[in-house]
C-alpha cells in the first residue's frame, strides 16, 4: 500500500487532496502463491477542506472519497459537510455525511452529527456530542447516540 497528499493552508481556506493505491492478493486454499491466485488492486481519491471567511465568524468544511476496485464494478462514494462556529468559550459544529463509504448504484446511509468542543485549560478540552445514523436495511431502527471525547496535548 502507499499513497501520498498535498495540502495547502491559509488563515481563511485550505485543501488536501490524496492518492492511494492498495494490494489485496488472495491465495489459494493452500494459503501458498498458486497459478490461480489473483491480485486486486484498490485506487483511493480524495480531497478536503475549509473556507472560513474573514467577515463571518463561520467555517465551512467538507470532503469526499472515490474508491475504485480493479476488475469490477465496485466503485464507492464517500463525502462530508460541516459548518462550525465559536459559541462562547468553545466551537459548535454540526456535521453531515454519508455512513462510510456506499457503493455508486446504492442508496446512501446519512450519518449527521453535532458537538460543542469546549477548552478546559490550554492542555486539555472536553467535547461531548450526538449523532444519528440512518439504516437502510428493513426493520431496523436508525443509530443514535451521545457521547464525549475528551483530549489532551503536551
Amino acid at each position: 500500500m502507499y499513497g501520498v497528499a498535498l495540502g495547502y493552508e491559509t488563515e481563511t481556506y485550505g485543501f488536501t487532496v490524496a492518492y492511494s493505491m492498495k494490494e489485496k492478493t488472495e491465495l489459494g486454499t493452500n494459503k501458498t502463491w498458486e497459478d490461480t491466485d489473483s491480485q486486486t488492486d484498490s485506487t483511493y481519491y480524495g480531497l478536503v477542506g475549509y473556507y472560513s471567511p474573514e467577515s463571518t465568524p463561520i467555517t465551512f468544511s467538507g470532503g469526499v472519497e472515490l474508491s475504485d476496485v480493479e476488475g469490477t464494478d465496485t466503485d464507492k462514494t464517500q463525502w462530508t459537510v460541516g459548518v462550525s462556529t465559536e459559541l462562547g468559550e468553545g466551537t459548535l459544529s454540526a456535521n453531515i455525511g454519508t455512513n462510510g463509504a456506499i457503493k455508486d448504484d446504492a442508496a446512501e446511509e446519512m450519518a449527521y452529527d453535532l458537538s460543542y468542543e469546549y477548552p478546559i485549560n490550554d492542555s486539555t478540552s472536553i467535547t461531548p456530542f450526538v449523532y444519528i445514523v440512518e439504516e437502510s436495511a428493513a426493520n431496523t431502527d436508525d443509530a443514535v447516540g451521545l457521547g464525549t471525547f475528551v483530549s489532551f496535548s503536551f
